[in-house]
């Protein structure tokens, strides 16, 4: 396990479910730096991006967030996320497709879908991959023009979404970069779902668990129909977690992070 993965299942053992900087560093790190400042800024480097942690700066304590843990999975707000972008790095490549559905006790409740223009060019490859032409972007809003929307749509759902580092990574980056906080919500990843559910699969591309549940898509590299086929996949997920008597977001990390 990662160090954040470490840190929460300490801090989840715990009665309060909180731990001091100090107390942490001891336990999961070699070396503690001399000054406090160091500490909190590589603790905070690890953990304040993650929705599983929250800080309370009066008395220099990390706690695991109680109230979304013990939120049973079939009772929580999920929102599913798909773009598209110029390409494969977060530093230099664009979103140039964003699609987010929102899921609340299995049903779809709403969803918020744009093409977005990256200010830059998109590869000959992709665009034939996507469909998605330069000409369609032209006249298509930024993505520091969606920025708000984006944040009061997500607030503070859970993130889902295949291979999710990847489309957090992508948003956050498109976030930062037009002088936003990055999300820091709770993030489920479908693709590290279906390996631990469906191990004996010799592919877990979103294609892949399509024809293995049988689905179809209504739209292949396309930010709304690949978070669509997403939705469709965890929401089988869902089903299959409730015979390993997992029921509430405190369990599905952990599933996940063992």
């Amino acid at each position: 396990m990662n160090p954040a993965d470490k840190i929460f299942s300490y801090l989840s053992a715990k009665q309060y479910r909180r731990g001091t900087e100090d107390e942490l560093f001891d336990l999961f790190f070699t070396t503690s730096p001399r000054h406090k400042s160091f500490r909190h800024n590589i603790l905070k480097n690890v953990l304040s991006n993650d929705g599983r942690f929250s800080f309370d700066p009066s008395e220099d304590m990390w706690s695991a967030r109680e109230s979304m843990l013990a939120i049973n999975i079939h009772e929580a707000q999920y929102c599913v996320i798909d773009v598209e972008t110029t390409g494969f790095n977060n530093l230099f490549d664009r979103i140039t497709e964003i699609a987010i559905i929102k899921m609340h006790k299995g049903e779809t409740i709403s969803h918020i879908e744009s093409l977005v223009n990256p200010n830059r060019s998109v590869p000959v490859k992709l665009q034939r991959l996507t469909g998605i032409y330069e000409t369609m972007l032209v006249n298509k809003p930024s993505f520091s023009e969606l920025a708000p929307i984006i944040r009061s749509f997500v607030k503070d759902t859970i993130i889902v979404a295949h291979h999710s580092s990847f489309d957090v990574r992508f948003i956050n980056s498109e976030l930062q970069r037009c002088g936003n906080d990055p999300l820091s919500n709770i993030t489920m990843c479908t693709c590290a779902l279906a390996k631990r559910l469906l191990p004996d699969l010799h592919s877990y591309s979103l294609d892949t668990l399509a024809e293995y549940f049988g689905l179809k898509f209504v739209s292949r590299h396309r930010a709304y129909g690949d978070s669509l086929m997403a939705l469709l996949i965890f929401k089988k997920f869902l089903d299959q977690l409730n015979s390993r008597s997992i029921t509430t977001i405190q369990d599905l990390i952990a599933f996940l992070s063992s």
